[in-house]
């Protein structure tokens, strides 16, 4: 079968366009398995701190509370540095 220029541009763009989206459901699967990643690594943190036994509202609320506050730079910086020394780094 003969074809045309036009319907094999229009295949090497069909071609082109599945290889776009099997790109992009990799790179969902990344962004979900790092999402993932980061949600165990703060369980892990607030099991360290000791918090990780409190319900859902009163963690959400500490949470906020922490995000409140966080514009404070020196506060950061205790933070990070106390953090630090716990985590033996």
């Amino acid at each position: 079968m003969v074809t045309t220029p036009l319907e094999q541009k229009k295949k090497i763009l069909a071609q082109k366009k599945a290889r776009v989206q099997r790109y992009e459901a990799l790179i969902k699967i990344q962004e979900r398995k790092e999402q993932i990643s980061r949600r165990i690594r703060v369980g892990e943190l607030a099991e360290k701190a000791g918090i990780h036994t409190w319900d859902h509202a009163t963690l959400l609320g500490a949470f906020l509370s922490v995000a409140q506050t966080k514009d404070n730079l020196k506060t950061e910086e205790s933070w990070t540095k106390e953090g630090r020394r716990l985590l033996g780094g």
